[in-house]
């Protein structure tokens, strides 16, 4: 959990210098066009700034012909694609745990705070490329709502489908069966990944494992798995099945 922490801190840092350099970069464009009239003495000072995706992004000519999306891609996925897949594949990797308070406060939590800061992000982008230029309401929520929209669909994905599996579902052979929310046929971690793969199961995987001396009667696993009796009692239980 504190790497998780960390890890929210150490991306939300760096959006802010990110934001903090965009900022600055909108001055100079601005700058280079008003004091400097000729386009090629323009893209002359645009080539003495670092090389970097994000400066060469900011600072790229926006005609059409000459724009260039892969400094855009480069940056998406640097600041966007790898932080959410990291914080994703670390939720995935601890739900065969069953605990409920690191899946659904802690890693929950840590991804919306950033995803609303990536949000929040884009949106400032989006307003300065405008040059801060007050707009209608409408318009400034059209905005809002491009910046953050991909985000929320990742949440809502991120709660409904990569959460705990329910004690009463069947996640594996072929008679698996899983509660649905969205209508979803196919569960994207129990019948993908984790049966593909072997990872991402939602269940600790024991095959080939002796976990009891006898074989325990199914009502004492279920007991043990809900809670509703302790380790002494199912432990005689099973004996007397036994």
């Amino acid at each position: 959990m504190r790497w998780r922490r960390s890890s929210l801190f150490l991306h939300v840092h760096t959006l802010i210098r990110y934001d903090l350099l965009a900022e600055n970069l909108r001055l100079f464009d601005r700058e280079l066009r008003t004091r400097v009239p000729r386009d090629e003495d323009q893209e002359r000072c645009r080539q003495l700034l670092a090389n970097v995706e994000f400066v060469q992004y900011w600072t790229q000519d926006r005609k059409p012909f000459r724009h260039s999306r892969i400094f855009k891609i480069v940056v998406v996925v640097m600041l966007v694609v790898i932080p959410i897949s990291v914080f994703l594949a670390t939720q995935i990797s601890f739900l065969r745990y069953q605990d409920a308070f690191v899946t659904y406060v802690v890693h929950m939590g840590c991804l919306a705070l950033d995803l609303l800061a990536l949000a929040y992000f884009w949106y400032r982008q989006a307003r300065r490329q405008r040059d801060w230029r007050p707009l209608p309401w409408r318009a400034n929520a059209a905005v809002l709502a491009r910046a953050g929209g991909f985000y929320a669909a990742v949440f809502a994905f991120a709660v409904t489908y990569l959460g705990i599996a329910p004690v009463d579902s069947t996640t594996t052979g072929r008679g698996a069966k899983w509660n649905f929310r969205l209508g979803w046929n196919v569960h994207p971690l129990d019948s993908g990944t984790c049966r593909l793969l072997g990872w991402g199961c939602r269940y600790l995987r024991l095959d080939h494992r002796l976990l009891v001396a006898e074989k325990p009667d199914g009502e004492v696993l279920f007991k043990l798995r809900t809670g509703d009796g302790d380790a002494k009692s199912c432990s005689s239980a099973s004996r007397r099945f036994s």
